[in-house]
């Protein structure tokens, strides 16, 4: 039977798909670069790729100092397995520092990761503000009697570490802009303790340790703090943002209540009412949670209901 004009005749080739399947075989397979890269036994810290996605400056960049000290973190916080030499048997699993958390010292981080003190201390802050680590100083005393004072000690929070790690529907976590952030500064070090993990013996002074609520606990916190700011400031923020949940969940871990949070709208929405900054913008426009409930939280409390002239974006 004959073909119909314009059509071609389909010819069997074999040849055509055994080697297509050697070449994507081939393109499997694992070369010697990939083999020797294998053999190497690496170890140290993990940090995953969300990370660098959701911890940022404001600029959209991502803080690598803050990650890579988070990640350290992380990885004195991950268990050891103790296993039976003869069976291979799991026996129980045991923390990697002695004491009850993690002790580390500025000038310790900085030697670690070639930054200077400054640098680390600016990035710990960042971690603490966003609510991912928790901070804490000690005068202790070790078994040989020595009293040593302002001990660092730092300890994650698992649940905003598996949301920021894992959670790939939350908002950008930004860390607030500070100016020493990327600077080595000229100062002068001082005699300072480093690394004592062993030989604690009692914890003879702490910070007062403020009141820690359950995820489920936040929630009407989160619904009161934000609703008030929308009617103070005619905004329209949501509740469930995850970044403004975080900031105020990290004023809540120092210590500050809802009224303290009523009060900071109360005094910024006075005083930037109907004002502008040196480069023409409106004051208004910074009642935000972001500026608000970040670092200078605390300032904001504490200033009293005046009038004044324009500012710079900087004194907010």
């Amino acid at each position: 039977m004959g073909l119909s004009p314009g059509i071609q005749p389909f010819i069997f080739c074999p040849y055509f798909f055994i080697r297509k399947e050697n070449i994507m075989k081939e393109e499997n397979e694992v070369n010697k670069i990939v083999e020797e890269i294998s053999k190497i036994n690496f170890q140290g810290n993990i940090i995953p790729s969300a990370w660098y996605q959701y911890i940022k400056f404001p600029s959209g960049k991502a803080d690598l100092l803050g990650i890579t000290i988070l990640s350290d973190i992380i990885y004195w916080y991950r268990k050891i397995e103790i296993r039976d030499e003869k069976t291979g048997q799991l026996l129980h699993y045991k923390k990697k520092f002695k004491a009850d958390k993690l002790q580390r010292s500025y000038n310790s981080y900085a030697k670690q990761f070639g930054v200077s003190k400054r640098q680390v201390k600016d990035a710990i802050k960042r971690l603490e503000k966003l609510g991912l680590i928790t901070i804490e100083f000690r005068n202790i005393t070790t078994n040989d009697g020595l009293s040593i004072n302002n001990l660092l000690f730092l300890e994650p929070i698992p649940s905003e570490i598996l949301d920021i790690t894992h959670q790939r529907n939350t908002y950008d976590v930004q860390t607030s802009y500070d100016p020493h952030s990327n600077v080595t500064p000229i100062a002068f070090e001082r005699k300072t303790n480093t690394e004592i993990t062993t030989d604690i013996t009692t914890k003879t002074t702490t910070m007062e340790e403020a009141p820690h609520f359950s995820s489920e606990a936040y929630t009407p916190l989160y619904k009161e703090i934000i609703e008030y700011l929308n009617t103070k400031a005619k905004k329209g923020y949501r509740t469930t943002t995850k970044s403004t949940q975080r900031l105020i969940r990290a004023r809540l871990n120092e210590g500050f209540t809802v009224d303290d949070f009523k009060k900071v709208i109360d005094i910024t929405t006075e005083k930037w009412k109907n004002k502008k900054t040196n480069d023409g913008v409106d004051m208004e426009d910074y009642l935000r949670p972001e500026t608000l409930f970040g670092k200078k939280f605390e300032s904001y409390l504490n200033q009293k209901v005046k009038s004044y002239g324009k500012l710079s974006p900087e004194d907010l």
